[in-house]
């Protein structure tokens, strides 16, 4: 339950306000509901949290750094190229620098990134996922059909046999794309089935995590798909406005809900999530210039 987290975080901060998860996570709440201290609390944390031989330390910068211009010495790119160069088998700075190229327009670096990043990671089905994106994206569909279909495999190494990998929808995506509407239909269905046992703790969310939003997210791809574009938009609204989705890049470019881009809901959901992001990069840029932390 969100309300219930952000109420024990804020007992835990009150109670321990010098620990730095806790105040890194509080830090976030704050932004997300508009306080631009957030962002002082969590450059602070990530300060005290890691040292620079770890490479999270890179990674909680380039996070928290997201919404700002990517320029200079405090540029994402910068940050996770180094990341990269100093921990060169942290996988995790690789996707994210993938994913910075993919929302920076530069599909061919983005996509040369999943490559490798599935070269070193076969087992991991994130990179599958990815390296189907860039396929996708490329419109090499045949190759994109073959890593996503890859979810049964992937599924049946889990312990948990109840875990479920977020591939069906995005298989069905593109078999709807090649005019395959019957696969289409079912696959959707399946995550459609699948997702709303989830939120309604029927089994467990295993490889979503914790992520609440992102499961939403991917409600809304489903319902729209089978043209509920009212369910569509009140599980957008729940992923980035109840559950504060950081994933900009996807509500404006996601190919499911391309045929709704003129519709006035969405538009209004866009612009209101857009009023956001912008509140953010302003709390970001005061907060950096005020922690005169050096490259």
């Amino acid at each position: 339950d969100m309300y219930a987290y952000e109420s024990d975080l804020v007992k835990a901060y009150t109670l321990s306000p010098n620990d730095p998860e806790i105040t890194e996570r509080y830090g976030y709440l704050l932004i997300d509901n508009k306080k631009e201290i957030g962002a002082e609390l969590i450059f602070k944390a990530i300060e005290n949290k890691y040292s620079s031989n770890d490479p999270r330390y890179y990674l909680s910068w380039a996070d928290a750094l997201v919404y700002l211009d990517d320029e200079g010495w405090y540029g994402r790119e910068h940050i996770l190229s180094q990341c990269i160069k100093l921990f060169p088998d942290f996988t995790t700075a690789y996707f994210e620098l993938a994913y910075l190229y993919r929302e920076k327009g530069d599909f061919v670096k983005s996509f040369q990134l999943y490559k490798k990043i599935y070269e070193m990671n076969p087992d991991d089905f994130r990179a599958a996922n990815e390296l189907a994106w860039a396929y996708f994206w490329n419109t090499e569909y045949d190759s994109a059909i073959h890593y996503w279909s890859s979810y049964k495999e992937y599924e049946s190494r889990f312990s948990d046999t109840t875990q479920r990998v977020a591939f069906r929808h995005r298989l069905g995506m593109t078999y709807a794309i090649i005019g395959n509407k019957k696969k289409a239909d079912r696959l959707f269905s399946e995550q459609l089935m699948i997702i709303n046992g989830m939120i309604a703790q029927q089994q467990s969310r295993g490889i979503w995590g914790s992520s609440m939003a992102g499961l939403y997210f991917d409600l809304a791809v489903c319902e729209a798909y089978f043209g509920n574009k009212d369910k569509m938009i009140a599980a957008l609204d729940s992923a980035y406005f109840r559950y504060h989705f950081f994933w900009n890049w996807g509500l404006n470019h996601e190919p499911v809900w391309e045929k709704y881009s003129t519709d006035e809901k969405l538009i209004a959901l866009k612009i209101r999530n857009n009023e956001n992001v912008e509140f953010k990069k302003r709390a970001f840029q005061k907060a950096l210039i005020k922690s005169n932390i050096n490259d």
